[in-house]
C-alpha cells in the first residue's frame, strides 16, 4: 500500500511545519468503494497525528461501494446491489463531522466551498467505472 506510506509522510510533514497550518483540504476520492471499514482506516491514520482541521469532498471514488459484489469485489453487473447514491452522500458526511456533502467555512481569511461530486456527473445511470 503505496497510498499509506505517502499519507503518512505528508501528514508528518504537516505536523512538523513549523509556522501553524491553518487546515488542511482533501480533494475526494479518500477511499477506493466509500466503505465504513475504508473510512475507518483513514481516520485511524489521521488520529495518529496532531493535524488543523480537516475538510474534505467526495470523488467518485467515495460511491463506488453501490458497484461491490457481496464478496467484495468490483462489478458493473450487480450494481446497485441494494444500496444507494444516498447512502454514500450520508456516511462520507457522517465520518467528517459535516451535516451534508457540500457546504462552506472560512478558514482565516480564505473562504473554501466545498462542492463533492454527485452522481451522474463521474457515474452514468446504472454502470460502475
Amino acid at each position: 500500500m503505496r497510498w499509506k506510506k505517502k499519507l503518512h509522510l505528508a501528514l508528518k510533514d504537516i505536523s512538523s511545519f513549523e509556522s501553524d497550518v491553518d487546515a488542511i483540504m482533501l480533494g475526494g476520492d479518500l477511499t477506493d468503494f466509500g466503505r465504513t471499514i475504508e473510512y475507518k482506516r483513514l481516520k485511524a491514520i489521521m488520529d495518529a497525528y496532531k493535524l488543523p482541521p480537516v475538510y474534505a469532498n467526495m470523488g467518485n471514488h467515495d460511491y463506488y461501494d453501490i458497484c461491490l459484489t457481496s464478496e467484495g469485489a468490483f462489478s458493473t453487473e450487480t450494481m446497485p446491489n441494494g444500496k444507494t447514491d444516498a447512502m454514500s452522500r450520508e456516511r462520507f458526511p457522517k465520518f467528517f463531522g459535516y451535516e451534508k456533502p457540500y457546504f462552506d467555512v472560512w478558514a482565516n481569511d480564505v473562504h473554501l466551498i466545498l462542492l463533492s461530486t454527485v452522481p451522474g456527473s463521474t457515474l452514468p445511470f446504472g454502470r460502475c467505472r
